[in-house]
């Protein structure tokens, strides 16, 4: 049986979903929410799930990209916000 991957058709709403400790969670977004209005003013940003420890949140972050790389790029800016411990 072979499944067929779907195609994305670029431009696209993109979205992420990014794990911040909770102790660093007012800093990071907002940072997170300048990198995204640098890239999408119409970008979105909302609190997901808290760990159930409560040591990370998470949170979704939707913008529009051009392109696979595009997207790549926008990942890992936000990989590399302090206090960012993954992006999916």
């Amino acid at each position: 049986m072979t499944t067929k991957k779907k195609e994305i058709t670029y431009p696209t709403r993109w979205e992420y979903r990014i794990f911040v400790e909770s102790g660093m969670l007012a800093a990071a977004r907002e940072i997170i929410g300048n990198i995204l209005a640098d890239q999408d003013e119409r970008a979105e940003l909302a609190d997901g799930e808290k760990s159930s420890s409560g040591k990370y949140l998470a949170l979704r972050a939707r913008a529009e990209v051009k392109s696979k790389a595009e997207a790549e790029a926008l990942g890992q800016k936000l990989k590399n916000v302090p206090g960012v411990k993954f992006v999916l």
